[in-house]
């Protein structure tokens, strides 16, 4: 090639290699930093229900990062960026999306549609007592559908759902909630907190006219009021008569029925609770409706139980009011079947003063007769009493409420000593599980050992976890309490044994006042207004372990005792019964008191399956079902025992408790019948926890009950005492002004982490300190209420034919009547004679088999009235024999004497107390004994007495 050829090529070459350096400068893909680089962007929109979301926050993070908030129209766009590997993530408080996120990759291109929709969550929690309650089914149905299940804690969630409507179904076998289910609506928005409660079955029971099932009235109306309870709220309270008639009660957790309409013959009213899950539960009570006829009294049995092929004598009693139209042999004692019918008449009763056949006095109103039974099984007699009265020329049969008689086996010697060797055994059991296991799973071995030992028909831990209970297929109850430490429950020792108190005759309270307690918007009908004053001076301050509570410091028995014995204004009369001297009598006995404070320790235990199997092989009926609460008396069991305490322990009136007799409700039911509108303190353990016993003392003429809802610290038990009888004592304020005060004082609760001890108020509110001046001077509350005394006392609605001076009742001291021997009688009261009153008036009749033979003689039996201050004692009224003058009465004919018999006449007493009005107490005392001998008897029937 020519020289200038190469030179061309050359220039040429140069001129093609700088062309294409300019061009790839130009296109961004050299180096020169003349040139634009190419950018790219990602945008979508974020929508709730196909609507734009606006303020959506939406990040951008991977090969760059930043954020951008959606607008009005839920779009957002993030620009300038270049090829590589990025995450979208938008969020709103409240709100989930779908997708929760977007992964985008740019390779040379814009990213558009990333788009977002809501999804929303649902979440909550199912809980019971305040506890997580795990394994439960919630089922999601509408919009979509699906299950899950409460973790431990009960929490559940269902997540990535569409706006819509939502229903949310709990469920679990052999369990309620509240609400039953819920209805969700989700626009967008996470739900949360859709909660749920186990809703227990409520309780209710009915205390007023009675506690017990069955009751008779000669009036055509009857009101009826109770007590209600559930875990969450009473919706309503129904009724319904078998007989016709139905209706809503007023009130809810204290409810009252007024007016309702009886037909003649059996009425069975079934009250129900309804709670706001929908969960009910019912009490009923018989109610049998006399029209021409008043059985004052419920027919009893003495005794109540007898044992299987033993032949036994049982006496039956009744009080009967005075109706001339009454055929007093036509009062029959019939046993009925489940239905009320008419089996066969067993025997009749009589008035006629004949002892061997259970009858005291002749004329008196109260109806008597013995029959023997001997049965071969375990059963239930079911009897009631008949009575024929002439009614417009034709003969009509009233009828009494029936009761029962219990036909159950004997305890045998190697039962007895079983069911009193196995609280050592479980708890020596317990003590050796425990140090393997630990105390919870320590427990549950303890329970599973007892299920293998072949005298345990059921065995079972309390509710709350803290005591051992167990059921022998002798049908005795047993258990060990374990409670926590500085409780009202802990294990203590052995004290000696009692004997059995003989049963009286329960007459029906005929006050005029309408024994119904204050409700919302119903007003109390009393002599005092809305306030109720306790109907009996006596208080009674009882602590079977007062020992344990001095050595702890957390006694507070004498702080009580002393502000009712410091009290002079009223004066009352103040019983402590402390340790070994709190036996099983003690507490036949506690109806006689107008204030029991109760100082023990005691539980809950026992279950439906126990009361289930007690009734189908004992026939034991129980007026609660449930657990119930139990507490220690200071007695252990010895080996007399078995003889004294044996029907009571079948019956499943006592069960032997960490080595001591425990107390059931069907103890207070059965022995304590009347109680005189009293307050009841019980400072043990669990003894509101549930309303078993609370309804035995209401049910029985309590009017207040405190208790505690779980295992109470000693100490706050303690001081929840002392600022309640303060109030209630010494500044005079209601029972529901002093429950105030003591919660206002140290809280609602003892303060403990888990399951603290509330202080529970069940009954009336408006019970007071201050009792009428002269209490039941008209002896219409149908006992003894607010007397003290010795000898034959009672009360009678007749005797032959003189009747009260006032109302139905009236009290007759004798001498020693009938079965009775007791030649030293008298009644009598402390009280305190207002500024203002004058006037202190009586009645009273002595009536004597002495005269005529015996006036002047040796015989010379003698009654006297007399009122005692500090600075003596007047005679107000004196009878004697040999001083009185004396009127021939027919009708009356007095075991053991002849058959004439005389009385004073009633004579009226006006006494002149204008000069000790508004000065110290007094003593009212009314007094009959006998002079030479006790073979011709005298009495003196008492009544109207009054202030004016």
């Amino acid at each position: 090639m020519r020289s200038n050829e190469r030179w061309v090529f050359g220039f040429f070459m140069i001129l093609t290699i700088i062309m294409i350096a300019l061009s790839l400068a130009c296109d961004g893909t050299g180096g020169n930093e003349l040139i634009e680089p190419t950018t790219y962007s990602i945008s979508g929109q974020a929508t709730s229900d196909g609507t734009g979301l606006s303020g959506v926050t939406v990040t951008l993070s991977g090969t760059s990062s930043g954020t951008a908030t959606t607008d009005n129209n839920g779009n957002y766009t993030f620009t300038g960026l270049s090829n590589g590997s990025y995450k979208i993530t938008p969020s709103l408080t409240n709100y989930t999306f779908d997708p929760p996120y977007s992964d985008i990759t740019i390779a040379g291109s814009n990213q558009t549609n990333v788009n977002f929709t809501t999804a929303a969550s649902i979440s909550g929690q199912v809980t019971t007592n305040g506890t997580g309650l795990s394994d439960v089914t919630i089922t999601l149905s509408g919009n979509s559908s699906g299950t899950a299940t409460t973790d431990n804690n009960g929490n559940y969630t269902f997540t990535g759902l569409s706006n819509g409507s939502h229903k949310i179904t709990p469920s679990l076998y052999g369990y309620s909630f509240y609400p039953q289910y819920r209805d969700i609506t989700i626009t967008g928005s996470n739900q949360t907190n859709i909660n749920f409660i186990e809703d227990h079955p409520p309780s209710i029971f009915i205390t007023s006219p009675i506690g017990l099932s069955s009751y008779s009235t000669k009036i055509s109306t009857i009101n009826l009021s109770g007590f209600a309870a559930d875990d969450i709220e009473i919706d309503v309270i129904t009724w319904i008569n078998d007989q016709g008639g139905s209706g809503i009660a007023a009130g809810t957790d204290e409810w009252l029925i007024s007016d309702i309409l009886l037909q003649p013959g059996d009425n069975l009213i079934t009250v129900t609770a309804t709670d706001v899950g929908g969960n009910t539960a019912n009490d009923s009570i018989s109610v049998t409706y006399n029209p021409y006829l008043e059985f004052l009294s419920a027919p009893q049995a003495f005794p109540d139980a007898f044992f299987v092929n033993e032949e036994t004598e049982v006496i039956f009693r009744v009080a009967i009011e005075n109706n001339p139209n009454l055929d007093p042999t036509g009062v029959k004692l019939l046993q009925v079947d489940d239905n009320n019918n008419i089996i066969e008449t067993l025997t009749t009763l009589a008035d006629d003063g004949n002892i061997y056949n259970g009858d005291d006095i002749e004329g008196d109103g109260v109806f008597s007769g013995k029959t023997n039974f001997k049965e071969s099984i375990v059963s239930l007699i079911r009897l009631r009493v008949s009575a024929d009265i002439t009614e417009a020329l034709e003969i009509v049969t009233a009828y009494s409420e029936v009761f029962n008689l219990s036909v159950i086996n004997h305890l045998t010697n190697a039962e007895f000593s079983k069911a009193f060797n196995m609280p050592n055994e479980t708890q020596q059991k317990y003590e050796e599980l425990e140090a393997i296991y630990g105390e919870e799973e320590g427990k549950t071995k303890t329970v599973e050992w007892l299920e293998t030992q072949p005298e345990i028909v059921q065995a079972g831990i309390a509710e709350s976890g803290e005591g051992i209970w167990y059921l022998l297929n002798s049908g005795v109850l047993g258990g060990i309490i374990l409670h926590p430490e500085g409780t009202e429950g802990e294990r203590t020792v052995y004290v000696p044994a009692k004997s059995l108190v003989a049963q009286g005759l329960n007459y029906k309270s005929c006050k005029s006042e309408l024994r119904l307690r204050k409700l919302p918007g119903l007003e109390m009908l009393s002599s005092e207004g809305t306030k109720i004053g306790i109907d009996s001076k006596n208080i009674l301050v009882i602590a079977p372990f007062n020992w344990q509570w001095q050595n702890w410091g957390t006694a507070f028995e004498e702080n009580v005792y002393n502000m009712f014995n410091d009290i002079t204004c009223p004066s009352f009369n103040v019983t402590k019964i402390y340790d070994a001297s709190a036996s099983i009598e003690a507490f036949k006995n506690i109806s006689n008191y107008g204030v029991v404070v109760l100082h023990t320790h005691g539980d809950t235990f026992y279950s439906n399956a126990v009361l289930q199997w007690l009734h189908q092989n004992l026939s034991l009926d129980f007026d609660f079902v449930g657990p119930q609460v139990i507490f220690l008396t200071g007695e252990e069991p010895t080996d007399a025992s078995k003889t004294t305490y044996e029907i009571d322990l079948k019956r499943g009136r006592l069960a032997i408790i960490s080595g001591y007799f425990a107390v059931t409700p069907c103890f207070i039911r059965y022995y304590n019948k009347s109680f005189p509108d009293s307050l009841i303190y019980n400072g043990s353990c669990r003894g509101m926890y549930n309303d078993s016993m609370s309804s035995a003392f209401l049910g029985n003429g309590s009017r207040t009950y405190f208790g505690f809802s779980e295992y109470v610290l000693s100490t706050y038990d303690r001081d929840i005492a002392v600022t309640l009888f303060d109030s209630f004592v010494n500044q005079e304020k209601t029972t529901g002004e002093s429950f105030y005060d003591a919660v206002s004082a140290h809280g609602s609760n003892d303060g403990q982490v888990t399951d603290p001890a509330y202080f529970i108020m069940r009954g009336n509110s408006d019970l007071t300190i201050k009792a009428e001046v002269i209490i039941n001077g008209t002896f219409e509350e149908g006992n003894m209420n607010g007397w003290t005394g010795g000898g034959d006392k009672r009360i009678i609605s007749q005797l032959g034919p003189l009747s009260p001076k006032e109302g139905i009742y009236m009290n007759i001291i004798s001498t020693g009547l009938g079965a009775i021997d007791d030649s030293n009688s008298y009644i009598e009261q402390t009280f305190c004679i207002p500024a203002g009153v004058t006037t202190l008036s009586l009645d009273y009749n002595v009536v004597s088999e002495e005269p005529m033979e015996f006036v002047g003689t040796i015989f010379d039996d003698k009654f006297q009235v007399t009122l005692t201050t500090s600075s003596g004692t007047t005679t107000i009224a004196y009878e004697s024999i040999n001083t009185s003058s004396w009127i021939s009465v027919s009708g009356i004919n007095f075991y053991g004497g002849d058959n004439t018999t005389y009385m004073t006449g009633w004579k009226h007493i006006a006494f002149d107390v204008s000069g000790l009005a508004g000065n110290e107490p007094v003593t009212l005392k009314f007094h009959t004994w006998d002079k030479g001998d006790s073979i011709y008897d005298t009495a003196a029937l008492i009544d109207n007495i009054k202030l004016e």
